[in-house]
């Protein structure tokens, strides 16, 4: 009786290990999507408490402090426009990288199913081989009562 051996073992777990990279991957995509998202929100937050600050009564609206609130709005115009092309670039990677993982996933799959039907013919041959060795001991121990017993 020899012990199951997958010979792809070594296979299956480099496929493992790429599929838990690629994982990884996408969670670190995930992780950049919502730092840009933080981002997007600090800077609108921010225009919100300037454009606030300057309505409260008494407040001066100098000449300086009316640039810098025009400079603050050119700012997140150009801000919101570079965060449109971000998230659109990050939906692209995230679309390709869970292609990946489907993929990556798909092989081990495919690897993990034909390990499972070796493994199920090893048992089968098992099975069959112990039995045999149960029924040779049988008729072993039957042959040696009896020829013990006609003594």
């Amino acid at each position: 009786m020899t012990k199951f051996a997958f010979r792809l073992h070594r296979v299956l777990d480099f496929r493992r290990l790429r599929a838990t990279l690629a994982r990884n991957a996408l969670d670190q995509i995930e992780a950049d999507r919502q730092r840009l998202f933080a981002h997007e929100r600090a800077i609108h937050a921010s225009r919100q408490q300037e454009e606030l600050a300057i309505r409260e009564p008494g407040v001066s609206l100098g000449a300086t402090r009316l640039d810098a609130l025009d400079q603050m709005q050119a700012y997140t115009a150009i801000a919101r426009q570079r965060f449109a092309q971000e998230h659109i670039e990050l939906d692209r990677r995230m679309q390709a990288q869970r292609r990946a993982v489907l993929e990556a996933e798909r092989q081990v799959g495919l690897l993990e199913k034909l390990e499972a039907r070796q493994r199920a013919g090893w048992q089968v041959r098992f099975d069959q081989e112990l039995d045999e060795l149960a029924a040779d001991s049988y008729l072993s121990r039957f042959h040696r009562e009896s020829t013990q017993g006609s003594r």
